[in-house]
């Protein structure tokens, strides 16, 4: 009895320390994402290039589309875009 008692003991504060050390790394990891942001900020594109770089991912989907395809053309434009932005930053 006293064997299964230390077991079932032992078993909840593995439990509850490996709860524990999860939150605590999750903590440090959100700590550590904003220090680096804030040391180290991300370039960004002023309003124009933005514009600019929107319009030619709006062209290229547009231009990629066939008629009577019911394909979605919203995520076809947001991989497109997000594409081009990393690439025009990646030339910044």
């Amino acid at each position: 009895m006293d064997f299964i008692m230390f077991l079932l003991i032992a078993i909840s504060a593995l439990f509850i320390g490996s709860v524990v050390i999860a939150i605590l790394l999750g903590i440090g990891e959100s700590l550590y994402e904003k220090a680096y942001d804030y040391f180290y900020p991300r370039p960004a594109l002023s309003e124009e290039e933005m514009t600019e770089v929107l319009n030619e991912a709006a062209e290229f989907v547009h231009s990629k589309q066939l008629p009577g395809e019911n394909g979605d053309g919203f995520a076809d434009y947001l991989g497109v875009s997000s594409q081009m932005i990393n690439k025009r930053l990646k030339g910044k």
